[in-house]
């Protein structure tokens, strides 16, 4: 299935009008970014390649600010995709925001990027220009675009359990890119023309159509 700005994965769902507010985290810098190479897959990504020193430190610094600026604040809920960098950040945004729970949703883990898998994270340009080609291939063995896209029904649970509620979402890149398009009305293909999110960064996500 192709997502497009009048069809996107909300709308599909029913999900025009959201109830809660959506902000993401980017997990900070890991020992992988470091290394610049690709960890994706949940038998190396679940419990190894975790945040490195500065990454902590820009997860820390991050939430603390979307705290004082009242963007986030203990009556939020927090879900962590499961990888360990994940798992890492949101404890570093929990002390921060002064909650005590958080949800592990495999729905929001790394895109999985095959056979490129502890190669150079180099090999990302050409997944994502291949993306910008076609949305649906699996070239290299790479999870498609659009899988991603579909494991974010997520939403519709929260929507469902959830009322006026700020949800932060920590994640990964290109899932995040793509949760961006799906907020934005944007083409999937299109998910790196986007602004890029920053490891560490929290944003908040809007809808636009």
């Amino acid at each position: 299935m192709f997502f497009s700005s009048k069809r996107d994965v909300l709308h599909k769902e029913g999900l025009d009008d959201l109830h809660n507010q959506y902000l993401v985290l980017r997990h900070g810098t890991s020992e992988a970014n470091l290394k610049g190479i690709i960890v994706s897959c949940p038998e190396n990504g679940l419990d190894k390649w975790g945040l490195s020193a500065a990454g902590r430190q820009e997860v820390s610094a991050s939430v603390e600010k979307a705290v004082m600026e009242g963007v986030l604040d203990r009556q939020s809920s927090l879900r962590s995709s499961d990888f360990l960098r994940a798992r890492e950040s949101s404890q570093i945004a929990m002390q921060k925001m002064h909650i005590c729970q958080m949800k592990i949703d495999a729905a929001l883990r790394e895109r999985n990027f095959g056979d490129f898998e502890l190669q150079s994270n180099t090999h990302y340009q050409e997944v994502w220009a291949e993306d910008l080609r076609n949305p649906k291939h699996t070239k290299w063995g790479v999870e498609s675009a659009t899988a991603v896209v579909e494991r974010l029904v997520m939403l519709r649970r929260l929507e469902k359990s959830h009322q006026d509620k700020k949800i932060l979402l920590v994640s990964h890149g290109d899932t995040l890119q793509l949760l961006q398009c799906v907020f934005e009305g944007q083409s999937i293909k299109h998910h790196r023309d986007l602004p890029h999110l920053e490891v560490g960064e929290v944003r908040l996500l809007k809808r636009s159509i």
